[in-house]
C-alpha cells in the first residue's frame, strides 16, 4: 500500500465547494412511456435540482454543474477552475483513484469540461445503475483527493493542452477575437488560464 500523500489546500476551494449547489440535472429513464414534465426543486443545501423522466432510453444521465469557470476568476486564480477539473479526475476520499473507470466498467461514461462561466460533470450509465451515476459525481465532486502529486502532474499536463491549442490557428483566432472584441469583462481570458498563474498555483 502506498503512504498517503499530503493534502493541499487551493485558494479556491471552499468557493468551489460553495458553488457545487448551482444546479444538478438528473434525467432518469424508463418511468414512463416518452419524455415527461421537467421537474424542479431545490434541497436545504441549496442545490437546484432538475429531473425529466425519458422512457425512450434506458439510461440515467446525470449533469452537475459547478459555478467555476474562468469568469470567475481573478488574475491570480487564472486557469484554476480547468486546473482543478483536471485533479478531481485522480479520485476522491470515498472511492479512491478511478471513479472514471468504475463507471465505465459499468458500462457507462464519465467526463467533465470547464467554460467560461462554469464546470460540468457527466456521466452516463444504465438506468438500473442511476444510484452508481448519483455517487461516481458526487465523489468526484465534492470528495476529490486534491493531493500535491496530482497538482504537479496535472499542472503539466494543462500547460501542455495550452502550448498544443497555440498551434491551432482556428483557436488562436477564437482566443484573440475573445480578447479584444470583450476586454475589460470577465470573457477576455482563455479558460485554460497562463502559464505564469498555473504555476504559482500551490
Amino acid at each position: 500500500m502506498l503512504p498517503a500523500l499530503p493534502q493541499i489546500e487551493v485558494p479556491m476551494i471552499k468557493r468551489l465547494k460553495a458553488c457545487l449547489v448551482v444546479s444538478l440535472v438528473i434525467c432518469l429513464a424508463p418511468l414512463a412511456c416518452g419524455a415527461g414534465e421537467t421537474h424542479v426543486f431545490r434541497l436545504e443545501n441549496g442545490l437546484s435540482v432538475l429531473i425529466r423522466e425519458d422512457a425512450r432510453f434506458p439510461l440515467v444521465s446525470v449533469r452537475l454543474f459547478v459555478r467555476a469557470g474562468s469568469a470567475w476568476e481573478n488574475p491570480e486564480e487564472a486557469g484554476m477552475s480547468h486546473l482543478l477539473e483536471h485533479m478531481v479526475f485522480k479520485g476522491s476520499k470515498t472511492s479512491g483513484p478511478g471513479v472514471d473507470k468504475l463507471v465505465e466498467n459499468a458500462g457507462g461514461s464519465m467526463n467533465a469540461y470547464t467554460s467560461y462561466d462554469m464546470t460540468t460533470f457527466l456521466t452516463d450509465l444504465p438506468a438500473s445503475k442511476w444510484r452508481q451515476a448519483m455517487k461516481a459525481v458526487r465523489d468526484l465532486a465534492f470528495d476529490p483527493l486534491l493531493r500535491q502529486s496530482d497538482l504537479d502532474a496535472e499542472r503539466e499536463v494543462v500547460i501542455a493542452e495550452m502550448k498544443q491549442r497555440g498551434d491551432i490557428p482556428g483557436t488562436r483566432l477564437f482566443l484573440s477575437a475573445m480578447g479584444s472584441t470583450l476586454k475589460g469583462t470577465p470573457y477576455e481570458y482563455p479558460v485554460i488560464g497562463n502559464e505564469k498563474a498555473l504555476r504559482a498555483m500551490t
